[in-house]
């Protein structure tokens, strides 16, 4: 575990992570999987040609697996998970007030 990230996580005890559309923060995800701490993406958006779905993004994919649920923006990023193994995804739109 990255030696900044233990101190964090100490200080706040999370019981719960919640990162945003593309915030992917490998290390810290790692730290708070290593932790037990539920993971959840929310309004998260995925493209086919992002570096995860590419073939060298096995790293990458796996590190998603750190995430308990998936909340995504588009059914499109539903099926390019499920198509890739993620069954814990739910299309429920952008968190966003459209204007």
């Amino acid at each position: 575990m990255p030696r900044r990230i233990r101190p964090f996580l100490d200080a706040i005890r999370p019981d719960r992570a919640v990162f945003v559309k593309y915030e992917f923060w490998f290390n810290t995800l790692q730290a708070l999987a290593a932790r037990r701490v539920p993971t959840l993406l929310i309004s998260g958006i995925f493209r086919p040609k992002q570096f995860f779905f590419q073939w060298y993004g096995g790293y990458f994919r796996k590190q998603l697996r750190h995430f308990e649920h998936f909340f995504v923006q588009d059914e499109a990023s539903v099926q390019l998970l499920q198509q890739h193994g993620f069954s814990n995804c739910t299309r429920a739109g952008d968190t966003r007030i459209d204007r």
